[in-house]
């Protein structure tokens, strides 16, 4: 079966160069990014000598994409198109320029496969990173060896953030290069990419994990700001007229939300008027696919029709994140015990020290869920009960979202009476 492959002129207001294949009534087009110079008819004189070259190095890579799949192919065929479109992709991709292989990694057909929230993730908070340490060491991707971690742990430990923290940057380092691994791009690969969370290749015992800890509200807390969500239109400067307080009133209404539904942050902006039906939402949540059947109030039923039954209200977690901690910064002044001072432990380079903040700054996007489980145990529901709401996979999961708030008790002392 024959094909063509050629140098064609492509694309409005202004032609650029294309790579063209064609292959069993299928085309193919393949930018260059270098405009169109000529009639219909490509010329190599009327381009400059490194816009030459960069057409051909192209060209050359789709033909040797054609040949590897005609010589390893059975019936000797030509590649259909979408072999051709991936090849290429990864044939194009320079592994001294990090910006290129982020772009081939983030490639559109490979989106699908990736949740949202880790997509958000990798799209801002790994491609930063990422770009910054290839910046500082000159990084050459080509050779994944012991020096290549050692850099990138020398880059983590310098920027000061939790061994938890870092150890989240390692597995995605991890899983980037084992990408460009698994399709050949990287030949030479001296450490171990395989397992969870680290191999001895990857120095496991520089960082230590420790188990991350959210604040949550008391009953009381909870009862507090159910109060100020119902009568916030009465407060000073809150009819609208900055945008601080609309934000503030926005985090209230959605941190209320997830402390009477346990939704996810990622599940609480996918409600809509479809996954609910009669006075329970049935939906499956975003992170594990688990089925969960969530019980509406009055309190919940209000926030809903309040924001149109639409509780996305940021770009991005962080922005809740964010407005959180000012919505309840701003509230700690009429409720003191959401701005005492609270001191926990975190590791940094494998040693643990202190780490001391106002309460309300240890809040976060999970803060809603984990009140949920909290205060529904304190009152007494048994957690058998509580996991066919929170869509946990088992009960040793969810016992690790109950906050401990009092002292040891003496258990033998209690049973005397």
């Amino acid at each position: 079966m024959k094909y063509t492959a050629k140098i064609i002129p492509y694309g409005t207001p202004q032609k650029k160069v294309y790579l063209y294949y064609s292959h069993r009534g299928e085309v193919l087009r393949l930018p260059t990014d270098v405009v169109w110079r000529g009639n219909g008819v490509y010329d190599p004189s009327k381009y400059t000598k490194e816009e030459k070259d960069f057409i051909d190095d192209k060209f050359n890579v789709l033909e040797s994409v054609i040949t590897e799949y005609k010589k390893n192919s059975e019936e000797r065929d030509y590649p259909p198109i979408l072999h051709v479109k991936e090849r290429f992709r990864l044939k194009s991709t320079k592994m001294e320029d990090v910006e290129s292989m982020f772009e081939t990694f983030m490639r559109e057909d490979r989106r699908p496969k990736l949740k949202p929230q880790t997509l958000e993730y990798w799209d801002y908070t790994f491609k930063k990173y990422l770009f910054e340490f290839a910046k500082k060491y000159k990084v050459d991707f080509s050779v994944i060896d012991t020096n290549f971690i050692n850099n990138y742990y020398d880059y983590l430990s310098k920027l000061g953030n939790s061994d938890n923290w870092n150890l989240e940057q390692i597995k995605k380092m991890r899983y980037f290069i084992r990408y460009f691994v698994g399709v050949g791009l990287i030949k030479n690969c001296k450490v171990n990419l395989e397992g969870r969370d680290g191999v001895k290749d990857w120095k496991r015992d520089k960082f230590r994990r420790k188990k991350h800890e959210f604040e949550t509200v008391s009953n009381e807390e909870l009862k507090f700001l159910v109060d100020k969500m119902y009568n916030f239109c009465d407060e000073p400067g809150s009819r609208g007229r900055y945008k601080k307080h609309r934000g503030i009133e926005k985090a209230l209404d959605v941190f209320v939300f997830s402390c009477y539904t346990s939704l996810r942050y990622s599940d609480i902006i996918r409600v809509n008027r479809d996954v609910i039906k009669g006075d329970c939402i049935y939906m499956d949540t975003q992170k594990t696919g688990s089925p969960v059947q969530i019980d509406l109030n009055d309190i919940t039923k209000y926030i809903l029709e309040k924001r149109n039954y639409n509780l996305k209200l940021w770009k991005d977690r962080s922005g809740y994140t964010d407005t959180l901690k000012v919505m309840l910064k701003k509230y700690s002044e009429e409720m003191p015990s959401l701005g005492r001072v609270v001191t926990r432990y975190e590791y940094r380079n494998g040693v643990e020290v202190p780490i001391t903040k106002k309460r309300y700054e240890w809040f976060g996007t999970h803060s809603g869920r984990r009140s949920f489980v909290t205060i529904n145990y304190e009152k007494g529901i048994p957690l058998n009960i509580l996991i066919d709401y929170t869509g946990h996979q088992g009960l040793n999961v969810i016992s690790g979202y109950i906050q401990r708030r009092s002292s040891k008790v003496n258990v033998a002392a209690l049973m005397e009476n």
